[in-house]
């Protein structure tokens, strides 16, 4: 279960603004590639305030622009550059009803086994219960509790429902991978693939240019 630190470290990080505004993708990278030649114990116990003092005294202009930052941008930062610094290309778990039509978020990341992790967590999160009424929105409600079922059960596709992984917008991955999921706005693409109801599927998720799809 969550410690009470955590919940309260993710809510803050999670307010921050964006973080292209601050650092374009290939800094964000660059910064990641170096946090990840660190060893652990070491970074752990410099993170984040003598980041820029003594892993980036090569680069004086991101040492500069990360010293700059708050302690809860700093750490954002660094939280998502890790991320980035992986070998493997972001990507989105979400739920579709064939029933409603909506489209849900559940997670990012960038391993399989990951992403089923995150996306159960998630749904069995406190706030996303206390946040969503069953009453006020019987479809999101109901989308949640099938897609939960559907983690558990194994089975990604029904006549109801499916659950599919998509590739993710750098962009998208960036400014979202570490909020939470209901309020991200977003939009999918679809086909040419079809699921086993000859159905398309959505292949590709981005920043949304509409209201959010919730």
């Amino acid at each position: 279960m969550e410690t009470l630190q955590q919940i309260r470290y993710e809510h803050l990080i999670a307010q921050s603004g964006s973080l292209l505004g601050l650092f374009d993708v290939g800094q964000l990278k660059q910064l990641g590639r170096i946090e990840a030649s660190l060893p652990p114990r070491d970074f752990s116990l410099l993170y984040p305030f003598s980041f820029a003092d003594l892993h980036l005294y090569d680069y004086p202009l991101l040492a500069h622009k990360f010293a700059s930052l708050s302690e809860i941008e700093q750490c954002r930062v660094l939280d998502v550059a890790l991320e980035l610094a992986t070998e493997h290309e972001g990507k989105a778990l979400v739920a579709v009803s064939y029933q409603s039509g909506n489209a849900i978020l559940l997670a990012l990341g960038t391993q399989s086994d990951r992403l089923t992790e995150l996306s159960i967590k998630y749904l069995e999160s406190p706030l996303l219960q206390a946040m969503v009424d069953s009453a006020f929105e019987p479809d999101l409600y109901r989308l949640l509790r099938q897609a939960k079922v559907a983690l558990e059960s194994g089975v990604r596709e029904s006549l109801e429902l499916g659950l599919f992984e998509v590739a993710c917008s750098e962009e998208f991955f960036i400014e979202k991978v570490l909020s939470f999921p209901l309020s991200a706005a977003f939009a999918l693409d679809w086909g040419p693939d079809k699921d086993s109801f000859k159905r398309m599927k959505p292949t590709y998720l981005h920043e949304a240019t509409v209201c959010s799809l919730r």
